[in-house]
């Protein structure tokens, strides 16, 4: 399931701990008092610290220039990430359907130190069916705003001179 594939990539962003999901941060009043919070709770360790750093850098090949996510890149946030791109099967024929698919983004950002993990899935896109390109432009936009929003500083200066 879609919680599931967060789960799976928080862990990974998480030096592989996994947390616990939620879909709620906090719930307050119209006059700002806190009804109820969620706090990140800590499941277990799924796989090691430095296998998830490994992991972590892979997916970052994703999305450099010749990767498949290269249209989720973000100047000056590094991306996580991975496309997917699967053919679903027709209820009549019980065969892959040659023009029906779900494409898929999930990745994480900023890569080193995470502040989200998104998850973008289009069900039948019409044209272009490629997760890279179908989905992977959406993440990029929603991560750009998310990252704004929060106030997340650059990492690096793509526009400055290299030396």
């Amino acid at each position: 399931s879609g919680l599931q594939m967060i789960e799976a990539y928080g862990a990974f962003a998480n030096k592989g701990v996994r947390m616990k999901p939620y879909l709620v941060s906090k719930i307050e009043s119209s006059n700002g008092n806190i009804i109820f919070e969620n706090r990140p709770t800590q499941v277990r360790q799924v796989i090691g610290e430095k296998e998830a750093g490994e992991l972590t850098k892979m997916l970052e090949l994703v999305v450099e220039n010749d990767g498949t996510g290269k249209l989720a890149k973000i100047p000056g946030y590094p991306v996580a990430g991975k496309t997917g791109t699967a053919q679903k099967v027709n209820s009549q024929t019980k065969a892959y359907d040659p023009n029906n698919f779900v494409s898929s983004f999930i990745g994480y950002v900023p890569a080193a130190k995470p502040k989200y993990v998104i998850y973008v899935v289009y069900d039948s896109p019409q044209g272009v069916h490629y997760g890279g390109a179908v989905a992977a432009p959406v993440f990029r936009d929603i991560a750009r705003e998310a990252l704004a929003y929060a106030g997340v500083p650059p990492e690096k200066n793509e526009f400055a001179r290299q030396p």
